[in-house]
């Protein structure tokens, strides 16, 4: 019986950890196409200052209101070390 409760939690442990490498991985895939989105003259230096100040893009803040509604779904569903793990794995495929 031992044996078969360690093997079955062995199995699901295996099975939430491919879950979140694919939430992980679609994620990352929507940042992807959000960041698809950046237009090559948004950073190209401009005359007046007033256009210049204005530093978020629509990609730059597409993609921080979508970090902001993982982190919350992450503080709600997981707790501690796993959620500093998921989200920091996020962060370092995000900016890779």
């Amino acid at each position: 019986m031992i044996t078969t409760n360690s093997h079955n939690v062995v199995r699901m442990e295996g099975k939430i950890s491919t879950l979140i490498q694919k939430a992980i991985d679609n994620i990352i895939a929507y940042l992807a196409f959000l960041l698809t989105k950046q237009k090559r003259n948004d950073y190209k230096p401009k005359d007046d200052e007033l256009s210049f100040a204005r530093t978020n893009t629509e990609p730059c803040t597409l993609s921080s209101e979508f970090l902001e509604t993982v982190r919350d779904v992450v503080r709600e569903n997981l707790s501690g070390k796993n959620a500093e793990a998921f989200m920091t794995e996020v962060g370092v495929s995000f900016h890779r």
